[in-house]
């Protein structure tokens, strides 16, 4: 089972919760209101901020060969 965060809309209570797909959504533990699923921050990796597909030499870190 993933799992997922939620972040209450009302008192701001974020929290931390092993669901299955079909399980309902979470109420917040300290004011009952529902729950609003949080979308993962996604940081890349890689790359060399200074290589564009202009100026690509074939270094490692570009993917623009």
């Amino acid at each position: 089972m993933p799992i997922y965060r939620y972040l209450c809309q009302s008192c701001k209570k974020e929290v931390t919760v092993l669901k299955g797909i079909n399980d309902p959504d979470p109420k917040c533990p300290d004011c009952g209101q529902p729950m609003e699923k949080q979308i993962p921050k996604v940081q890349i990796k890689g790359g060399n901020s200074s290589c564009s597909a202009q100026s690509c030499s074939g270094c490692s870190g570009c993917s623009s060969k």
